[in-house]
């Protein structure tokens, strides 16, 4: 138990390649002398090896995720688990192993690519009758569920998950936590493509005050979440003052800062090349911050 603590305290760290050994081991150790397949210490080793491949992302994560997926569906089939716990556990590894391949299964494994259906049905089918506020976790897998739906392609099945999911999280975690940020994220970025656009002007103001807290919540820790979706709302407003102020906020920050997304720097960069092409007057006022673009 000690060891597979130890590996969670790792991957927290985010020292996966240490958490993997620890890990691997405890699960070995643990087989080798016999403790149940559901045995919680197990089932803890289990998903910290599952979460750090999915976040190392190393060659042969994949095939590893898919192994502790392959497991899972065994053990589900073959003992129908009842303990929300176990359903918890085994919907989390099934659902990591569809988020990998998402993540890096490429043109070298397309038949990889077959299986994210079939294993991101079979995640959810697990929890599907527990009720989303009956834990944190609970909350986590359904974000999950829902992440893995809009980056497939089924936004408004993920928009009607998030809009039942978002009042939960927003009471169980504080807004500086990773769950209540990222499902923040994910849920405003399919509110600022899909409900933006042609919408009256009041929704349009109500996205864009939430994105901007988002915003604001993180910029100060270098996370720029909701950046890209805020920058581009503000866009298809005609808002382009704005769009030019955030642009310069984000560019500030700089490529090299702790959590700061490369795509928002990038894309910030892009936004001010067009916006002095297609609006030079903006440029002719002194910037309050200025950009890394402009000073080279």
């Amino acid at each position: 138990r000690s060891h597979e603590q130890f590996a969670g305290v790792l991957r927290y760290l985010r020292e996966h390649d240490k958490a993997i050994e620890h890990a691997s081991e405890v699960v070995r150790r643990g087989e080798t002398v016999g403790l149940p397949r559901d045995e919680e210490i197990l089932r803890n080793a289990r998903l910290t090896l599952s979460d750090s491949r999915l976040r190392r992302r190393a060659p042969g994560d994949l095939e590893g995720m898919r192994e502790l997926a392959l497991d899972a569906q065994r053990r589900m089939e073959a003992t129908s688990p009842r303990s929300v716990a176990a359903r918890e556990n085994l919907s989390r590894l099934m659902l990591n192993y569809a988020d990998g391949i998402l993540e890096f299964a490429n043109e070298q494994n397309p038949e990889l690519r077959q299986e994210f259906p079939e294993f991101l049905t079979l995640g959810y089918e697990l929890i599907a009758d527990i009720p989303m506020g009956t834990s944190r976790s609970m909350l986590q897998l359904n974000h999950l569920h829902a992440n893995l739906l809009a980056r497939s392609g089924e936004w408004f099945r993920a928009l009607e998950i998030y809009k039942e999911l978002i009042p939960m999280i927003d009471k169980a975690f504080e807004p500086h936590q990773s769950p209540w940020l990222n499902s923040q994220t994910s849920y405003l970025l399919l509110r600022a493509i899909y409900e933006t656009r042609d919408a009256p002007p009041e929704q349009v103001d109500e996205i864009l005050s939430d994105l901007r807290r988002l915003f604001e919540l993180t910029r100060d820790r270098n996370f720029v979440h909701g950046a890209a979706p805020y920058s581009m709302v503000l866009w298809n407003a005609g808002r382009f003052e704005e769009v030019r102020d955030v642009s310069r906020e984000i560019i500030a920050m700089g490529p090299e800062k702790p959590h700061t997304p490369r795509g928002a720097f990038e894309q910030a960069q892009v936004m001010l090349t067009e916006l002095r092409q297609m609006h030079p007057d903006l440029f002719d006022v002194p910037a309050t911050q200025p950009s890394a673009a402009e000073a080279d």
